[in-house]
């Protein structure tokens, strides 16, 4: 069905209207800019009086944390920034061109120039060229602003370690007699991952330097159930099993030395982890890193309560010096026994060798017994003294920090 002749000429009209609407608001914009443009230098802070001062308001919302690398002592984060000031050169009657506010070159214009102090690597994410114009002269800018900032962290509680670390905006163009700051923030945070939290973020000016300065404080928490759970936990556990290797009898002084030995290389494995984890040149040195030094050197103190043992055993056949030769044949490191011995079965080999070891110490069992028995207390009450000390050390009756921490 074909339109008819009064239907072709509604839509004729409709056009016109809209096209006639649209030039009339092209033709109102292109009159407001170029009023607002025609003797306006950029190069001028917009100051009504010399003895007066602009405030610039900063607005800091914390968008995402990128990275945090305790190692390298860096943090990687995206802010969120608000700018706004107002220039009275800038401003119109909105009733005069039915205009409440435009996009406005940012280029064109004084604009503040904030600077951030303290950063390993800035880059400025992709930001508009336009800001929002009012009738009254106020502006708004606003952006994304990536920043990799070098903090010292305090990882002395590791893992339930807390971290502050500070990011400072300074007007070195314009003096306080110029400009005045205004800071506010919040912390909405979009987190990566679950390992940081945000606990606070906030922003302060000081407009008494003779460059203002605004300074944001960001508070960081650390999610210790990774931690806890594949290193803290393994390590107590290993400690554990380290307590009852020592409540084997000292006859069965081989599978004692056998299991001390599995358990010092598997927790050099854990000491391997937990290196790459915290900074190598930390201004305080971790609890973990202190507790895992502690376990390593039980372990060792429980290895040579064993090699006592053995070497009390045979100290009326052997000197004292030949308790290598003696871990030797305790460990079968060398053939041992007597002529035949290669034939028996492996419930034969075990029993020579702990009569090799103890043939001729039967007279004096009790006495090893209880060298056994004293250095296993003595090995609880050094292991009941470090509980004490870390204890002590956790409640923060020894702490240490840093300069930027609490």
């Amino acid at each position: 069905m074909r339109p008819t002749t009064p239907t072709l000429t509604r839509l004729v009209v409709l056009m016109a209207f809209h096209f006639g609407n649209a030039r009339k608001m092209n033709s109102r914009y292109e009159r407001l800019m170029e009023e607002l443009t025609e003797g306006y230098n950029s190069l001028v802070i917009p100051l009504a009086d010399e003895d007066d001062h602009m405030d610039i308001k900063l607005h800091i919302r914390l968008s995402t944390i990128l990275d945090l690398d305790l190692r390298e002592q860096q943090l990687a984060v995206v802010f969120y920034w608000e700018l706004r000031w107002a220039d009275p050169r800038l401003s119109w009657n909105e009733s005069q061109f039915s205009l409440e506010k435009i996009a406005f070159p940012i280029h064109n214009i004084w604009k503040p120039n904030l600077y951030l102090y303290e950063t390993v690597a800035e880059s400025k994410l992709p930001t508009s060229d336009f800001l929002v114009l009012y009738s009254n002269g106020s502006m708004l800018y606003d952006g994304l602003l990536k920043v990799v900032s070098k903090c010292t962290f305090d990882v002395y509680y590791y893992p339930f370690d807390k971290h502050k670390c500070s990011f400072h905006f300074i007007s070195w163009t314009n003096s306080k007699d110029e400009v005045h700051l205004i800071a506010t923030s919040e912390k909405q945070q979009k987190k990566n991952d679950d390992e940081w939290s945000v606990t606070s973020l906030n922003c302060s000016a000081n407009n008494d330097e003779i460059f203002p300065i605004i300074t944001c404080h960001l508070h960081l928490k650390h999610a210790p159930q990774w931690t806890v759970m594949t290193l803290l936990m393994p390590s107590i556990l290993m400690m554990v099993a380290d307590l009852f290797t020592q409540l084997m009898p000292f006859t069965k002084i081989n599978d004692r030395l056998s299991c001390q030995v599995s358990l010092l290389l598997g927790f050099s494995v854990f000491i391997l982890i937990l290196s790459d984890s915290i900074p190598a040149r930390a201004q305080c040195t971790p609890l973990l890193a202190q507790h895992f030094i502690s376990c390593l050197s039980f372990l060792v103190l429980s290895f040579i309560h064993s090699l006592i043992v053995v070497n009390y055993s045979s100290w009326s056949t052997h000197p004292p010096f030949v308790v290598v030769h003696l871990l030797k044949r305790v460990l079968r490191c060398e053939s041992q026994g007597a002529d035949g011995a290669s034939g028996s079965d492996d419930h034969e080999k075990k029993s020579e060798t702990e009569s090799l070891t103890f043939k001729n110490c039967k007279h004096c069992l009790p006495s090893v017994h209880t060298v056994d028995t004293a250095l296993f207390w003595m090995y609880m009450l050094f292991l009941f003294a470090y509980a004490t000390v870390i204890i002590v050390k956790w409640t923060g009756s020894i702490p240490c920090q840093v300069n930027n921490a609490k």
